[in-house]
C-alpha cells in the first residue's frame, strides 16, 4: 500500500526550513546591529542659579532690544485720587537663554510711589520658537535612533511576510512599523509648533517697596511639559503597543529570529520607549533636556497696578527681565529702558486758580 503523504506537515517543514535559512542570513548580516539606546550622560543642560556680580545691565538681562512702554502716559485720576496705570516690557530673548533658566521680571517703583502701589498683576506672553532636533541632542539621538531601528526591523521582517506560519503576525508588525515611522515624522513636525505661553500672575512688591517682580518659570515649565506630552503621546502609545506585540510574538518567532530581535528590543526599543514615556510623565533626562531648550522668542510683560495720589507731576519707571535671583536696582535704573507717566499736577491747578483770582 502506498504511504499517504501529510502535505500539511510537509508544508510546515518547508516553511520552517525557509525561516531557518532567513534567520541565518539575517544573523550573518545583523549580528553587529548597533544599539540605538541614546547616551544621556552628556545632554542635560543646567539652569543658571544666579548672577552674583555684574558690571552692567547687559550682564544680567535676558532680552535684546528691550523697551518699556505704556498704553497711556497721562492716566485719568479717579474720584478717590488714585490712578490705574500699565507698563509693558518687551524684547526678544537672547539666544543663550534656556526656557527654565532662573529669571525674573523686575519693574522699579519710584521713591515717590513707594508704599502707594496696590494690586499689581503682570500679563505674560512668551513666544516659543520651533524646536529643531539639533536644539536637543538627546532628543536627536532618541528619534533618529528610533527611525534607524524601525528601518532595520522592516528589513528583517519583510522577507518573511509571506510565509504562512508567521505571515499574519509579521504583516501586522510591518503595518505598525509604517505607522510608527509616520508618528516619528509627525512628532518632529509638531515640535516646531509649540505655540505661545500666556499667563497672568500677581506681582510681588519687595519689602522696601522699591520693586515689583514676577517669576513665571514654574508656569512656563508646566506649559511645556503639557505641550511636549501632547505632541509625543501618539508616538509613545504606538511604540508601547508595538513592543508588546513584538514580545508576544517571540514564542512564534523566537527560536528562529530571537537572536536578532531580542537585542533590538533590549538595547534599542525598550530604552527609547522609557525615555519617551518619561516625557509623558514629566520626568527623566529627556524631559529635563527639553525643558532647558533654547526656544524663547519674543517676550512681553504687561504690569497693571493702582497707585494712590502721587502728589508729583510725573514718575519715571524702569523695567528689566534678568537672569538669576539677585536684583541690582542701581543697574536697572541706570541701564534699563525708561517710561515716564504723567499724573495730574495739582500744583499747576492751584497756580491757575490763584492767577484767575
Amino acid at each position: 500500500m502506498k504511504k499517504k503523504v501529510n502535505y500539511k506537515k510537509k508544508l510546515n517543514t518547508n516553511n520552517s526550513r525557509k525561516l531557518v535559512l532567513t534567520a541565518k542570513l539575517l544573523t550573518a548580516t545583523c549580528v553587529m546591529i548597533a544599539p540605538f539606546a541614546p547616551n544621556v550622560s552628556n545632554h542635560i543642560p543646567f539652569a543658571q542659579s544666579g548672577v552674583a556680580y555684574a558690571d552692567g545691565l547687559t550682564d544680567i538681562t535676558i532680552l535684546q532690544n528691550a523697551k518699556l512702554t505704556t498704553s497711556n502716559d497721562h492716566p485719568v485720576q479717579k474720584p478717590d485720587g488714585s490712578y490705574d496705570f500699565d507698563l509693558t516690557l518687551s524684547g526678544r530673548a537672547l539666544a543663550e537663554v534656556g526656557a527654565l533658566d532662573d529669571k525674573k521680571i523686575v519693574f522699579t517703583i519710584p521713591e515717590e510711589l513707594r508704599g502707594k502701589i496696590t494690586n499689581p498683576t503682570v500679563d505674560i506672553s512668551v513666544e516659543l520658537l520651533p524646536l529643531q532636533l539639533a536644539d536637543v541632542p538627546l532628543l536627536n539621538t532618541t528619534l533618529t535612533g528610533l527611525q534607524n531601528t524601525l528601518s532595520q526591523l522592516n528589513g528583517i521582517l519583510k522577507p518573511i511576510g509571506n510565509i504562512p506560519l508567521v505571515g499574519g503576525l509579521v504583516k501586522g508588525l510591518l503595518t505598525a512599523i509604517t505607522n510608527l515611522t509616520t508618528n516619528v515624522n509627525q512628532t518632529i513636525e509638531g515640535l516646531k509648533h509649540l505655540g505661545n505661553y500666556t499667563d497672568s500672575l500677581p506681582g510681588v512688591i519687595s519689602n522696601d517697596g522699591s520693586t515689583i517682580t514676577v517669576d513665571f518659570d514654574e508656569g512656563l515649565g508646566n506649559y511645556l511639559k503639557k505641550t511636549y506630552a501632547e505632541i509625543l503621546s501618539p508616538l509613545v502609545n504606538g511604540l508601547d503597543q508595538f513592543v508588546k506585540d513584538l514580545v508576544n510574538g517571540l514564542p512564534l518567532l523566537g527560536k528562529i529570529l530571537g537572536p536578532v530581535l531580542n537585542p533590538i528590543l533590549d538595547t534599542a526599543l525598550k530604552p527609547v520607549l522609557g525615555l519617551l514615556q518619561g516625557v509623558i510623565n514629566g520626568t527623566g533626562d529627556l524631559t529635563n533636556a527639553l525643558l532647558n531648550a533654547r526656544i524663547l522668542g519674543e517676550n512681553k510683560y504687561t504690569l497693571h497696578a493702582t497707585t494712590s495720589d502721587p502728589n508729583v507731576p510725573f514718575s519715571d519707571f524702569h523695567a528689566a527681565a534678568i537672569k538669576g535671583n539677585l536684583i541690582n536696582l542701581d543697574l536697572i535704573t541706570k541701564g534699563a529702558s525708561k517710561q515716564t507717566i504723567h499724573w495730574k499736577d495739582d500744583s499747576d491747578s492751584d497756580s491757575d486758580s490763584d492767577s484767575d483770582s
